[in-house]
């Protein structure tokens, strides 16, 4: 295929911005969200009152507070099905966001079955229920991506649902919900979007524009993700408006193009607990130096001030990812954020073997031999550095 689609929701952006729920078009809004994050920040009962002053009817049904199961989905459609919402109002980071696509699949498609769900592309038009999504992270750019990743109960693994009717109706980026995030889970939210901006413009699917959007976000998440950890206020927040619009851009290159080896390989989070921005952080230098040389990888760099061979930009742009990882803070090996080795080792032939049957490895530049996914597992376990 020649040619690359690029969708998106509609986009209200601004500090303040989550007022426009006062006026959305709905008679029944369900509300999902991570309770225990967001009610103390008093953005969940700004969100319902707004929501109330619409005219619609508004119900709180159920709490996301991890990445959703197969039976967490099952169990909030129980609850959903009896209110019958025409919409729903995802307000969380990407795991809520997740939830809601999966259960507006199923309220339109109340028949369907899982292996259904998990067909690529296969899902169906779906549009009888809106999905307005209000990220409280700047990560993921769910809000923007036609992707739903669920965790099977039974083996722990990921799932993916894809196809762009998944795609949010409407997308609401209120800087404020942003500056909510503990600084780990900023930094870990920046790594995720940085892999999605490195990746999407690398991926076998990449059209010019979706490169360019790639790399428009990158530029952005290099120099704004320090900024936005800093302790002073008048730099802080800036660079949070431009981490949130950041990684909203990168979740739109990656549904037009896709994400790529670490994405494929962070089934090791869920296995273990490990934040899934955390984990592509700790791979992203190592998949980025088995993909080298890369052009991409070399305009990138020279973008941001590098020079030198094809070779060296690559390089070096690896390791000021690397550096820029440890100085927010971010673990260098999964030994290090507790992983014990006996564990890793085994687990190990399982996490190779998914890795090589994930879509995002098949379109990564290279797909890599069951060796050297070994190899870049072991080197992310020790923390080993890039260029080493």
């Amino acid at each position: 295929m020649d040619y690359s689609v690029l969708k998106c929701p509609s986009l209200v952006t601004g500090r303040g911005s989550l007022e426009y729920l006062a006026g959305i078009d709905a008679r029944r809004v369900a509300v999902i969200t991570d309770v225990p994050a967001m009610e103390p920040s008093g953005f969940l009962g700004e969100t319902l009152r707004h929501i109330e002053a619409s005219g619609a009817t508004c119900s709180m049904v159920g709490s996301v507070e991890r990445e959703p199961t197969m039976g967490d989905i099952e169990a909030i459609l129980a609850e959903l099905g009896r209110s019958g919402p025409d919409t729903i109002v995802a307000l969380g980071g990407g795991s809520v966001m997740d939830a809601a696509k999966a259960l507006r699949f199923f309220l339109e498609y109340p028949d369907a079955a899982w292996d259904r769900a998990f067909r690529p592309f296969g899902l169906g038009v779906l549009g009888r229920v809106n999905l307005v999504a209000v990220p409280t992270t700047s990560g993921t750019g769910s809000e923007n991506t036609c992707v739903a990743v669920l965790i099977d109960d039974d083996t722990c693994l990921k799932r993916l649902m894809m196809s762009h009717e998944l795609v949010p109706t409407l997308a609401i980026l209120d800087a404020r919900l942003a500056d909510t995030m503990p600084d780990p889970v900023r930094a870990n939210s920046g790594a995720d979007a940085l892999a999605h901006a490195v990746e999407a413009a690398v991926s076998r699917k990449a059209g010019p524009l979706t490169v360019r959007l790639a790399f428009a976000a990158a530029q952005d998440i290099l120099q704004a993700l320090p900024q936005s950890l800093s302790e002073s206020r008048g730099d802080r927040l800036p660079a949070r408006e431009t981490m949130q619009a950041a990684a909203s851009v990168a979740g739109m290159a990656i549904t037009s193009s896709s994400a790529g080896l670490s994405h494929a390989m962070d089934q090791v989070g869920p296995a273990f607990g490990l934040p899934h921005g955390l984990v592509c952080g700790v791979l992203l230098p190592h998949t980025m130096r088995f993909h080298s040389p890369c052009p991409e990888y070399a305009t990138l760099a020279r973008r941001l001030g590098h020079s030198g061979s094809e070779e060296d930009l690559c390089a070096s742009l690896a390791a000021a990812i690397w550096d820029l990882f440890r100085a927010t803070g971010m673990p260098a090996g999964f030994a290090a954020a507790g992983l014990g080795r006996v564990e890793f080792e085994r687990a190990l032939p399982g996490l190779v073997e998914e890795t090589l049957r994930s879509p995002a490895a098949l379109l990564s530049p290279a797909c890599p031999q069951p060796s050297k996914v070994e190899a870049i597992y072991e080197r992310a376990y020790s923390g080993t550095h890039p260029l080493d």
